[in-house]
């Protein structure tokens, strides 16, 4: 990089935020952590907002590496990851719920929606990380949907958060 037009403390700092980059990554070299379960990771560890370890924030570098330098091996980064899946698959399950997508105790119904509507049509257990953020989006929108149509009677939305039969027109 030529540093000669960047000021002497932003070249230093993006010195440090490399040296500490090449520290996370000799840390994941030496915990055997695979490139997808690395990637998996930068992409959990900034709510998807990355998976790339050059676009991490100060802050997020500093911390990565304090976990690694305190015991953060490959067991833990496989926890972590199914953690991450776990929570963002539930926020899921409750919005089908809430809006009647899902029944409780019942997948049929779900698994058939999740099949035809969902963003890559495919079982909610087959989403990966990086493709669980997507979905999540689509079922805000869906919650939010739901919740604006609600608010007018009549509507099967509004049957549905009433606890109400929806009326059938024979």
């Amino acid at each position: 990089m030529n540093t000669e037009h960047i000021p002497h403390s932003e070249s230093g700092n993006n010195q440090q935020a490399e040296a500490k980059r090449r520290r996370l990554m000799a840390l994941l070299t030496r915990a055997k952590i695979s490139d997808d379960a690395r990637h998996d990771l930068v992409y959990a560890w900034t709510n998807g907002r990355t998976s790339s370890s050059r676009d991490l924030l100060p802050q997020e570098l500093t911390d990565l590496v304090w976990k690694f330098e305190n015991h953060f091996d490959a067991p833990a980064v496989d926890l972590y990851l199914e953690a991450e899946r776990k929570r963002l698959r539930s926020i899921v399950l409750k919005i089908a719920t809430e809006t009647g997508i899902k029944e409780p105790n019942d997948f049929i119904k779900f698994n058939r929606f999740m099949m035809e509507y969902s963003i890559l049509k495919k079982e909610l257990h087959k989403y990966t990380l990086e493709e669980l953020h997507p979905l999540v989006r689509q079922f805000r929108g869906i919650e939010t949907n739901f919740k604006n149509s609600a608010s007018h009677p009549g509507t099967k939305a509004w049957f549905a958060s009433n606890g109400l039969p929806t009326i059938t027109n024979n």
